[in-house]
């Protein structure tokens, strides 16, 4: 019998005071991790890209992705994560500096 105001986990049983609560258990205990790590021989697996994105800069400094415009020394974890770095920031720079030099 389920009480009104609980939910209960299909899985391993555990009430909650919420259908959310329960869905957060859910997502963080029982899905599947979706975001392996690329990096030829790693085997790690994880639920968020931040998560991944964090492992990589840690374990794997090596396959980062630097930022290539003079002077500047950012570096990231995917090569998308790099080309927004370069869109925001650096054609922020150049629309800027095009505009002052006008």
């Amino acid at each position: 019998m389920q009480l009104q105001g609980t939910a209960r986990c299909q899985v391993c049983g555990r009430v909650f005071a919420s259908p959310y609560g329960m869905r957060r258990h859910f997502q963080a205990n029982h899905k599947m991790p979706m975001h392996p790590c690329k990096v030829n021989g790693c085997q790690k697996v994880y639920q968020t890209k931040c998560h991944l994105n964090e492992h990589v800069r840690a374990q794997h400094p090596e396959s980062l992705h630097p930022c290539r415009i003079d002077g500047c020394t950012a570096s990231y974890a995917t090569e998308a994560l790099l080309q927004a770095h370069v869109e925001s920031v650096h054609q922020e720079q150049s629309s800027t500096n095009e505009t002052e030099t006008s």
